[in-house]
């Protein structure tokens, strides 16, 4: 793949107190650069292209991706997303935008290109996106929503989170990881690194209050666990068993519902967007008729996925998805 020669060299524009990151600045890597092809945030550094990035593989890549531009490209494509488009994106796919550019801007505040990050610097990214710093630079003063090319546009607006934290190494994660799996990095520097972030006092005294309340100990639930890890899987039927039977209780286990409330569509399991974050939600039945709308943990997310690709599936459902969240049999896969 060709690279387009029209976005490097870029000029790198003024950015508002750049003397505040002067201390403590990584050396550049000498890349050419270029500006976020979604729109690049007025006032800010063009990015590194990694062309000779720290941990780029020398030879060869499944993608063809002579930079990190054209690699990352390739990462929003294999999402069906197209961040150059002029359509509206949806809700999952700004979100996956907002944090790409998050990491992206910060990699070139400190003079390094996506493919020169290693296990050391997402350390130093995950303790940045707990509190961004300098605030002034990195935090808006308010909440209102601002493009881009507007002057007083910043990364993140007030308030931040634990959880919306763990959701950008997410995404870092699955970015990196792609890379990493079609050969151009060396390996995922994020697979390293210990992606929670550590909660406040208040929100982990009610999680262990919660723990508390179930009827299933964390010793019972890892007794579970290794007898399902060590159910037969030589046959297809037997692999979709021991699947479905991972997925069924780490459902029942990590969300405290209702054997009944598992007769749903995976349909049903749909993305939305609460505090400026993308979270997927699970509009279930429950007792009485009634539905409740379920956030799921980012745990249920990557065992959602996982069981799907067992059953020969997207990762991600469709919201017309009519295959059963807990088919009985291999013939329901496919609806």
């Amino acid at each position: 793949m060709a690279k387009d020669q029209s976005d490097t060299n870029v000029c790198t524009p003024e950015a508002p107190n750049r003397e505040t990151f002067k201390e403590g600045a990584v050396k550049l890597t000498g890349d050419a650069t270029y500006p976020i092809p979604w729109g690049h945030p007025a006032g800010w550094p063009a990015v590194p292209d990694g062309t000779r990035g720290r941990f780029r593989n020398p030879g060869d890549n499944m993608l063809d991706a002579a930079s990190d531009r054209e690699a990352v490209i390739a990462w929003f494509a294999r999402k069906g997303i197209d961040p150059r488009g002029d359509n509206r994106p949806t809700p999952t796919a700004d979100a996956y935008i907002r944090e790409v550019t998050r990491v992206l801007l910060w990699a070139a505040w400190r003079g390094q290109a996506l493919s020169d990050l290693s296990a050391r610097d997402v350390l130093a990214y995950k303790a940045f996106l707990v509190e961004p710093s300098p605030a002034e630079v990195w935090v808006s003063n308010d909440t209102t929503k601002r493009a881009r090319a507007h002057p007083d546009w910043r990364p993140f607006q007030p308030g931040r989170s634990s959880k919306r934290a763990e959701y950008g190494l997410r995404v870092l994660n699955d970015l990196l990881g792609f890379l990493a799996q079609a050969g151009y990095l060396q390996a995922n520097p994020a697979a390293l690194v210990d992606l929670t972030v550590e909660r406040s006092k208040e929100t982990e005294a009610a999680a262990s209050q919660a723990q508390r309340g179930r009827a299933l100990t964390r010793k019972g639930w890892e007794a579970i666990k290794r007898y399902i890890d060590g159910l037969p899987f030589g046959t297809e039927e037997d692999a979709f068993q021991k699947a479905r039977a991972r997925w069924v209780f780490h459902l029942l286990y990590t969300l405290g519902i209702r054997i009944s409330s598992l007769r749903g569509r995976f349909g049903e399991i749909q993305p939305t967007v609460i505090d400026e974050e993308e979270v997927w939600v699970w509009s279930l039945e429950v007792k009485g008729g009634k539905r409740m709308v379920l956030p799921l943990p980012f745990s249920v997310l990557d065992e959602m996925q996982r069981f799907r690709l067992t059953l020969g599936l997207s990762r991600w459902p469709s919201a017309d998805d009519p295959v059963p969240i807990v088919p009985r049999a291999r013939a329901q896969r496919r609806g």
